[in-house]
């Protein structure tokens, strides 16, 4: 199973960049405004920090001029969700006691 895991974590790894390169490319400034309000010295975690950011993001990333520009989300979400269901396929299948 070991080689398995390290297969998928390679792969998640390997998909991570050209996220990130997508985001910055396609909203820039935009994206990097909408978290500007983020205080690292803040007493809420990064997670609510995050949320509280969401909605103003989410005005950039679904604006008319960019909704062309999620095919590419549409299609590398598809993959990840492929890629964790077939993570947690191998994982249940090592707990399964029909398992020889």
């Amino acid at each position: 199973m070991t080689g398995k895991i390290n297969t998928y974590t390679h792969q998640a790894e390997k998909r991570l960049k050209p996220i990130f390169n997508f985001f910055l490319d396609q909203y820039g400034q935009e994206l990097f405004d909408a978290f500007r309000q983020m205080d690292q010295n803040s007493d809420l975690d990064t997670a609510t920090q995050t949320n509280m950011c969401s909605k103003d993001a989410a005005k950039v990333i679904f604006q008319d001029s960019h909704l062309s520009a999620l095919n590419f989300l549409d299609k590398i979400t598809a993959e990840i969700l492929f890629d964790v269901g077939r993570m947690l396929r191998i994982m249940l299948d090592e707990f399964s006691p029909l398992k020889n």
